[in-house]
């Protein structure tokens, strides 16, 4: 659990590798146990890694749902709740300088990916956002009230 945990360390060389491995057994996993690793899977993930460690954590996640159909609401709790920027101290210090457009990029690839397996994944998707963002769909909200 500790090396899945991307808050303590910034190390995504081995967070890369363990979700490679991990995508090589996901059929074995449950998702009704391991509830620590579950945590650390979706909810320390952290999407400032380089290209290679977020394209190895988006082939586990599509793995796992097409594994794990249920494996969709932790998912896409995990990409929408990273639309919002944790404060720096609750996490290491990345080492490297990774552009907003790859993180957002490979968050929305990933997105398309369920989509296109999970057609029906979208209104499941719009109550993760309602979720992070409860005041969106208030008339003076700055995304509803500006169309």
């Amino acid at each position: 659990i500790k090396e899945l945990d991307c808050f303590s360390a910034y190390k995504p060389d081995s967070i890369r590798q363990w979700y490679l491995a991990l995508c090589d057994c996901v059929s074995l996993l449950q998702l009704n146990r391991y509830r620590n690793v579950w945590d650390a899977i979706f909810g320390r993930f952290r999407w400032d890694f380089p290209r290679p460690t977020l394209e190895a954590y988006c082939k586990f996640c599509t793995l796992l749902i097409s594994a794990h159909p249920a494996a969709i609401k932790p998912v896409l709790q995990s990409c929408t709740a990273h639309f919002i920027q944790r404060s720096d101290l609750d996490k290491a210090p990345s080492n490297q300088d990774i552009s907003s457009d790859v993180r957002y990029g490979t968050i929305h690839q990933l997105l398309q990916q369920i989509h296109s397996s999970r057609p029906t994944m979208s209104g499941l998707l719009m109550n993760c956002l309602i979720n992070v963002f409860p005041d969106i769909l208030k008339q003076n909200s700055n995304i509803i009230g500006g169309y």
